[in-house]
Order: structure tokens, then sequence, then C-alpha cells
């Protein structure tokens, strides 16, 4: 399974294992669990200060993530415009370091295809992106039960959780005796998770959907999987292109 080291700093308290022991939470309603969930753990530090500048901190990633989202379209019809044209790169354009990464993928899909003189990915990272979307995939099909289940932890402690299915519904477990503050950093961790794992299914769908771009002009036979390697390496390198310049 694809581990929360392998995925963008932003999706790094997702967890595809099972959730933690409820203890003493308690609820009117207990959903049945009918498959393994995608699990979002927000591990709270015991200081108030520190577990909202670590909150504050995850709203920034996921904009920038979101805002990665939104450019990855217009940047990846840059590397596209270069194939339509015959695989030359437009002299005096400057290529920024993603769609560089791109079109030296695309070397080893198609030799010469983009004009581009560089050195080609090691087989070793070929194979580890596609090992990384193949697994992401994997999981995500195995967890399709419930939107997803979100665990709040402070100072090691387990708050609450919530199980949120695809139509809306939700259902949420509280320590006993929850406290107003309790529920509000709940909340807080609620909402990042349900954005965080459209966020995710988003880039999902990009990389599938720009693959599939790139192999209607390659048509490179059995590149399917490279292609979708390639896309996957190509958000991961926009992704951290912004965090750096943040």
């Amino acid at each position: 399974m694809t581990e929360a080291a392998d995925l963008p700093q932003v999706f790094q308290h997702w967890r595809w294992q099972g959730p933690s022991d409820t203890g003493d939470l308690v609820s009117f309603v207990q959903p049945e669990r009918t498959g393994p969930p995608p699990l979002w753990r927000m591990s709270l530090p015991p200081q108030p200060q520190a577990a909202v500048d670590l909150l504050e901190q995850s709203e920034r990633q996921l904009a920038l993530t979101q805002a990665a989202l939104e450019q990855a379209p217009s940047r990846l019809e840059r590397v596209l415009q270069a194939l339509q044209a015959g695989g030359q790169v437009q002299f005096g354009v400057t290529y920024e370091a993603p769609e560089h990464d791109l079109m030296r993928w695309l070397e080893t899909l198609e030799p010469g295809s983009v004009g581009f003189a560089a050195e080609s990915p090691s087989q070793t990272e070929v194979n580890r992106a596609a090992s990384q979307f193949s697994a992401l995939m994997s999981s995500l099909l195995n967890q399709m039960s419930h939107l997803a289940w979100v665990e709040t932890q402070f100072g090691g402690q387990l708050l609450a959780r919530s199980i949120v299915g695809w139509d809306g519904d939700v259902h949420t477990l509280w320590k006993e005796k929850a406290s107003l503050d309790d529920w509000l950093w709940h909340q807080h961790s609620l909402r990042l998770a349900l954005a965080s794992r459209f966020a995710l299914l988003r880039m999902v769908t990009l990389v599938v959907q720009g693959a599939g771009k790139i192999g209607v002009l390659m048509a490179t036979p059995g590149g399917a999987l490279l292609a979708l390697a390639a896309m996957w390496q190509f958000m991961n390198r926009l992704m951290a292109e912004l965090q750096a310049s943040a």
C-alpha cells in the first residue's frame, strides 16, 4: 500500500490502516464497518498554541495543493503543445522544473519525441513512481465504503472519530464529557480531512486524464503505465515547487 510518506506533504495525515481502539468513545450510533477505511489521523500536540500552529500549517499546505491542482491543466498544456508541434521545444520559452522533468520522462516513452536533450529518468525512478501510483489506486479502490474516517488526537488522547459517508452522512463518536474545545479541535480536523480527501481524488483524476492525453499524442505501445508514472511525478513536482516557494 502507499504510505503517507510517499504522498505530497498535505496528505501526510492519511493512513491506509485500521482506526485506533475506540476506548471510551461514545455515540448514539455505531456504524458498521464494511471495509478498511481511508483514515485521517490528526495528532495534535498537548500545548494549545502548538496545536493551533499545526492546524494552520495544514491549512496553508492545503491551499498550496489546491493552487497546484488549479495550475496543473494549463501547465501540462505547454508540454502537450510541444508534442503537437512535432516534439520541438520552443526556443525562448522557459520551462519550469515540473515541465522540464515531464519532458525528461517523455523521452523515456519515446526517445526523440520532445526534441529535448536531457538525461532520461533511471529505471528506479520510473519503477518507484509507477509503484506509488499503482498502490495509491489500489488503496483508493479498496476503501470506497466510506468517504473518510477522521480521528483527532490531542496530546496522545483520542478525542473523537467521525465516519463520513459518500452521501454526506456523518456519525461521530466522542470521548465522554467532551468539552467545547474538543469539539472545535475535531471540527477543524474534519474540515481539513474532507478538503484533503477531495484534493487527493482530484489529483488522481488529473493524473489519469493527463496520462490519457499523453498516450493519444505519443501512441507508444505499452506506454500507458509509464505515462501514468510520468504524470504522477509531474503532479508531485508541481506541488513541491509551490511548497518551496511559499
